[in-house]
């Protein structure tokens, strides 16, 4: 027994030396030697060419510790197109002990002017398809099984980073710039928590200018199962039109459970608010015969649509009726499905009108929404414009509705304007906004 401890000191003794001739080693070590290694080594296993134009270093204490200046990836087979992915400077580190022991412990990783640019060409190729279709050398034959080696990470944070993407295809794009993300200390089964925040942009004119999103969670990954809890997301839309140059949303999410094999979601309950409007509910989901099926429920609380609309930017037409469009509320249960989607039942508040009914769309490309709704009664007097009652004749908005790309009918069971009574009227809405026609029965 004394044999075998002397014998295990003198390991350890070993051992000890060895690190302490790695420390010294480095010291006098030129990372820069090593460059043509790694870039081989990426080619081999990326198919693509990475540049390092800074230099290089190697840290011994108090980790091992590797650090690069500006660096960037591209696809040798595109030599024109932009890098998919660059950064200006970067580090990671790793204990050096436990590496000695089979464990991997990840000091944080830095990365500073993260760039990663996402492509699609006018044949549908993406730029990261070269990645994930290169292949990979083979792995030395497994004879037994083999554990996965123990891990952790002491977190992770982005400064600065930048995201765009382009399609060309559609000439359409957009760009997330001012990325700082923040990532606390990880390892399996321990929760970890989450703050990102970033400035998005579209390269051409949208409704909206830019939008500003700020995101704070708690994570937790136990094998396949991912847990989200106290999940908050602050975002901004910017443009001239909002009523303050900001229209703000909010979105709280207590508790959402993720597995990743097979897919499958759940969120108890979710709370979204924007500007003066409020809505909760519930979601769930999961693959079904191939495809991704969604389940939720929405309720909408009573808001005024006429002050909502007008923070947005909308215009409303003057009306006769100082409280028309002062109360609108919504109840629904959506399900989206490889069929499409159907919004069932769908109960509508409009001031003092009740609707009923459903929102269908198949998941034909290019499908219409059809909508089918019945109310109980409706004063449309005062949707009128002021001014003489002989001046224009009503009309149903159902042109905007098709600007949405909504077809279907609207029923209403009695009907009032000026001192005329209505009953079982019936309102087509065409696919297309020229081709609309309104019918009326007494």
């Amino acid at each position: 027994m004394r044999i075998l401890k002397w014998l295990g000191i003198a390991l350890a003794t070993l051992a000890t030396l060895a690190i302490l001739a790695l420390i010294v080693a480095g010291s006098f070590l030129d990372a820069n030697r090593f460059k043509d290694h790694i870039v081989r080594l990426v080619a081999t296993q990326t198919g693509q060419r990475l540049d390092l134009d800074g230099d290089i270093k190697l840290d011994f204490l108090p980790w091992l510790a590797l650090r690069t200046e500006r660096a960037q990836l591209s696809d040798p087979q595109h030599p024109d197109s932009p890098p998919i992915l660059a950064w200006e400077r970067a580090r990671i580190a790793a204990r050096l002990w436990p590496l000695l022991r089979g464990r991997i412990e990840l000091d944080r990783i830095d990365i500073d002017g993260a760039l990663l640019n996402l492509r699609r060409d006018a044949s549908g190729r993406g730029n990261w398809e070269a990645l994930e279709a290169h292949p990979k050398p083979e792995a030395p034959t497994q004879t037994t099984p083999t554990q996965a080696t123990p891990f952790s990470l002491g977190g992770i944070a982005i400064r600065n980073g930048r995201v765009t993407w382009w399609d060309e295809r559609s000439e359409s794009g957009a760009e997330l710039s001012g990325l700082d993300l923040d990532m606390g200390a990880y390892e399996e089964a321990r929760p970890f928590d989450i703050d990102l925040k970033a400035v998005v942009e579209a390269p051409r004119p949208q409704s909206v200018d830019r939008t500003r999103v700020a995101l704070h969670g708690n994570v937790e990954k136990t094998g396949r199962t991912i847990k989200v809890s106290q999940l908050a997301a602050a975002i901004a839309f910017e443009a001239d039109r909002f009523a303050d140059g900001m229209l703000p949303l909010q979105l709280d999410v207590t508790e959402m459970t993720v597995v990743t094999e097979p897919l499958a979601l759940a969120v108890p309950e979710w709370t979204v608010r924007l500007a003066d409007a409020s809505a909760w509910g519930k979601l769930s989901g999961g693959m079904q015969d191939g495809s991704l099926a969604v389940n939720a429920n929405l309720q909408l609380a009573p808001l005024s649509l006429r002050d909502v609309l007008g923070r947005a930017g909308v215009e409303l037409p003057a009306m006769r009726s100082d409280t028309a469009l002062a109360h609108f509320a919504m109840r629904a249960q959506l399900r989206q499905d490889g069929k499409g989607l159907d919004v069932a039942p769908l109960n509508v508040e409009l001031d003092a009108t009740r609707f009923a009914g459903t929102l269908r769309r198949a998941a034909a490309e290019g499908a219409p929404l059809e909508l089918d709704l019945r109310g109980d009664k409706i004063d449309l007097t005062g949707y009128m414009a002021p001014g003489d009652t002989d001046s224009e004749p009503f009309e149903f908005p159902t042109a905007a509705l098709a600007k949405l790309g909504i077809t279907g009918r609207i029923r209403l069971d009695h009907a009032q304007l000026f001192d005329v009574t209505m009953q079982d009227v019936v309102i087509d809405i065409e696919s297309r906004a020229a081709d609309h026609t309104d019918g009326a029965s007494d």
